[in-house]
């Protein structure tokens, strides 16, 4: 009998590695600040973002008061959503009406590496137990964790076209980091099975690649470098190709995502002290370019072209998804480590959605 796989082991190699080929890095060039507008780097011809960052608030800062259903974590809204100094100020407007059984069918598309980790820690799977008890419908799309996102593409249509079309409605696609790069290679090569999707919710996308990627493919090191093959299933091994800025710029460039669906962006950054400390050495790589940062994405690559941009969370590229401070060693005595609440975040972004859809948002 095959011994059982451990996604710990897959993510000490992927961290050695990293870290070995780091070497040193030097103090960043611009500050760690907010006092500036929100931003967002795109292709030419690309459709307008539009600013939701005000509503998103308000729903989010509601779900997150003490008493209110949805309530997860401690921390105040105003420590888990970043606000920069164009973000506009508005009078709290109330929650939105929608309900759990009104809502429809939440697929959630993880990254890279996530195969690798998931008998060590699940993706979602705090916010998973949360929506559910809440009376969301809410799966987890099986993608390959190490190929590229054509291959992925037809995994996510698969798994739709593998889905009865019976009374729950349409279809919500929830992407973070990779996932979000596999959901528009999937709307737009599987127009079909694109018509089920409502609306495409974007958490820490690498939209655009990340500059990591990139240096690591230059190299010449391919996925096997981080994760060894007998830790989980190698695919086609072109997850790190696709996710080169070189790649994803120019895909976004001739590729016009479909209009029947809508888009809706969360980023994510934080302050150097508040990162993961597996993903310092890369956070301070990325802040050679930028210290607004989550550690493996760049604050203004992670924003769909033409979508609604909610806000930036607090959070580094692994917490926003997965419950890691209460599985990696020593994180669970820092308090910046604690309950970031990925449940109230979603279901915060879905009625934004469903408010949206609804014609009654901004």
């Amino acid at each position: 009998m095959p011994a059982q796989r451990s996604g710990y082991p897959a993510i000490l190699t992927f961290l050695s590695v990293v870290l070995g080929l780091a070497g040193c890095v030097r103090p960043p060039m611009l500050p760690h600040v907010l006092d500036l507008p929100a931003q967002t780097l795109s292709v030419p011809d690309a459709p307008p973002v539009r600013d939701g960052r005000a509503r998103f608030r308000d729903i989010f800062c509601a779900l997150s008061e003490p008493g209110e259903p949805g309530q997860t974590s401690a921390l105040a809204c105003d420590r888990v959503l970043l606000r920069m100094n164009d973000e506009p100020a508005r009078p709290r407007q109330p929650l939105p009406s929608p309900a759990a059984d009104q809502a429809p069918r939440l697929l959630l598309v993880p990254g890279l590496f996530n195969e690798c980790a998931s008998h060590w820690v699940g993706f979602y799977s705090d916010a998973i137990e949360q929506l559910r008890h809440r009376g969301y419908q809410v799966e987890v799309v099986p993608v390959d964790s190490r190929s590229g996102s054509i291959h992925n593409a037809r995994q996510i249509a698969d798994y739709l076209g593998s889905l009865e079309h019976d009374a729950s409605g349409p279809v919500v696609l929830v992407g973070h980091s990779k996932g979000t790069v596999d959901i528009l290679e999937f709307l737009v090569g599987y127009p079909a099975q694109a018509q089920r999707v409502m609306a495409v919710i974007s958490v820490a996308g690498a939209v655009n690649g990340s500059p990591l990627a990139d240096w690591i493919v230059s190299r010449g090191l391919g996925i096997e470098a981080f994760v060894a093959d007998a830790l989980c299933d190698p695919g086609d091994r072109g997850a790190l190709q696709s996710l080169t800025r070189a790649v994803r710029l120019t895909w976004l460039a001739r590729h016009p995502l479909p209009s029947s669906v809508r888009y809706y962006s969360l980023a994510a950054f934080t302050n150097p002290d508040d990162v993961i400390w597996p993903l310092r050495h890369a956070y301070g790589q990325l802040a050679e370019i930028d210290p607004r940062n989550d550690g493996l994405l760049l604050f203004f690559d992670q924003v769909i072209p033409g979508s609604d941009f909610l806000g930036y969370l607090n959070v580094d590229h692994w917490r926003v998804a997965y419950p890691v401070e209460t599985v990696i060693p020593l994180l669970g005595d820092d308090e910046t480590m604690r309950a970031f609440p990925r449940g109230v975040v979603l279901e915060a972004a879905l009625l934004y959605v469903l408010e949206a859809e609804a014609g009654d948002g901004p």
